[in-house]
């Protein structure tokens, strides 16, 4: 019976991937690549602006759920809204500023992959080590050009929304709600650099998500397609508390795949990071003293060796930590779940939006 569940689950996941994501994704890649094309001759000035242009336009441009565009887009058909040419143009927004975010990101991280190809940071390293500089050089150097290519991206997020066909004051709206996100997510990054380095409490954790992923992932791009609908205040609460939950959701999942770095494209995991996720937290609380002090020691080693790593997972089996973590990110589902399925809107949103969410806390990657 168990088999026959998961089967039914991971034919959904793989329905709603073909079904939806993979169309959107073709359409909005065009989309991106289009933006690009058109903002090519704002680059054309000196070869150095030019390799910031084919940088980011790369970076933009790599394998991505596209999930931000797709929320803006849904939300706003949700409310009403038939103009679907000048949204999916507008949603192209969502996508660059995730971008920007990420390459910031990644510097934080010290990342060197991402979505299996090199950081922005690190492409420029691999130009740069062919001039024979110094290692420390080359690392400075690198991270300070990804910073300016991540500001650039910054400011080119503004460019669909300013350049669309809506009326002016709801593109004002739209603005000040990105303003809002930005310095959420910048707060909640704070956070969780700073967690690095102190444990947080659970509470602090979850808050720190809230800021830095629920907002931006979801709730942002989610309601200002519903603003540019012309939603109603009732719409708007509504979806705020399902974006709220979904992005809860989604993060927590994350931490769950962020154990597996094959799973995300990247070179390094959880462990190897020294993260303090909801999931290393949980299981320093049910862990023996010997037992929490090796996987503080294997943490703040900030280890790659895969024996070391296979230990410090195999203390956190030892707990309840992962059945915990998929516990929250799952109650927070239902909740999103919950919320659309008692609103106002038609069957057809309902059953999107919870479809999006049941993949969110089911995928793979």
């Amino acid at each position: 019976m168990e088999a026959t569940a998961t089967k039914e689950k991971n034919t959904t996941i793989d329905d709603f991937e073909k079904n939806v994501l993979e169309p959107h994704q073709k359409e909005i890649n065009k989309s991106i690549d289009d933006f690009f094309e058109e903002q090519k001759v704002e680059f054309s000035g000196s070869p150095e602006s030019h390799e910031s242009f084919e940088k980011i336009r790369e970076f933009s441009l790599s394998p991505g759920k596209r999930v931000r565009s797709l929320l803006a887009i849904e939300g706003y058909k949700a409310c009403g809204g038939n103009d679907i040419y000048a949204i999916k143009r507008l949603s192209v927004s969502f996508e660059i500023l995730h971008n920007y975010l990420l390459v910031h990101d990644d510097i934080m991280d010290k990342d060197k992959l991402r979505r299996g190809k090199p950081t922005v940071q690190h492409g420029y390293e691999l130009d740069l080590i062919k001039k024979n500089l110094e290692t420390e050089l080359i690392e400075h150097t690198g991270n300070s050009l990804a910073i300016i290519d991540g500001d650039i991206l910054a400011a080119l997020a503004q460019l669909p929304i300013l350049d669309s066909p809506f009326a002016y004051e709801l593109k004002e709206k739209v603005q000040r709600e990105q303003i809002k996100t930005i310095l959420n997510t910048g707060f909640g990054q704070k956070l969780d650099v700073l967690s690095t380095i102190t444990m947080p409490s659970m509470e602090q954790l979850l808050y720190t998500h809230k800021l830095k992923t629920a907002d931006y992932t979801v709730v942002n791009p989610l309601i200002s397609g519903a603003i540019l609908a012309g939603a109603s205040d009732e719409e708007i609460t509504v979806l705020k508390e399902y974006g709220y939950n979904t992005g809860m959701a989604f993060q927590l999942k994350d931490d769950e795949l962020g154990l597996s770095p094959e799973s995300l494209n990247k070179d390094k995991n959880d462990i190897s990071e020294g993260k303090n996720t909801l999931i290393i937290i949980r299981a320093f609380d049910q862990l023996d003293i010997n037992d929490g002090n090796r996987l503080e020691q294997i943490l703040k080693s900030r280890t790659k060796d895969k024996e070391q790593v296979k230990e410090a997972l195999e203390l956190i089996n030892k707990t309840d930590a992962l059945a915990y973590n998929k516990r929250l990110y799952e109650e927070f589902a239902n909740k999103a779940c919950s919320m659309i399925n008692n609103s106002g809107f038609n069957y057809q949103t309902k059953e999107f939006f919870c479809n999006l969410t049941k993949y969110i806390v089911n995928r793979k990657k």
